[in-house]
């Protein structure tokens, strides 16, 4: 049973690969439509989860700034300060 199921899985990341090397699209544009599709089905699975989105680190859009990290680095608790 378990090598059925190595032999499907094999079988299907061989087709996959197959089928990106000789898709009709440009790479760019295949590399984009696949981060897509991965990106929609991660958010629905944490939608099923109920934890947030997941932000793509390209926007479309004008980049914005992110955030300065502060100066003063973060303190860590011990079980001493915690008592």
């Amino acid at each position: 049973m378990l090598s059925l199921l190595r032999t499907a899985i094999r079988a299907f990341v061989i087709g996959f690969v197959v089928g990106v090397l000789f898709a009709p699209r440009s790479g760019a544009d295949t590399r984009r439509m696949l981060r897509e599709k991965c990106e929609a089905l991660v958010n629905q699975i944490l939608e099923l989860a109920d934890l947030p989105p997941v932000q793509s680190d390209r926007s479309s859009g004008p980049a914005e700034a992110a955030p300065a990290p502060s100066a003063e680095p973060r303190r860590r608790r011990t079980r001493q300060a915690a008592e």
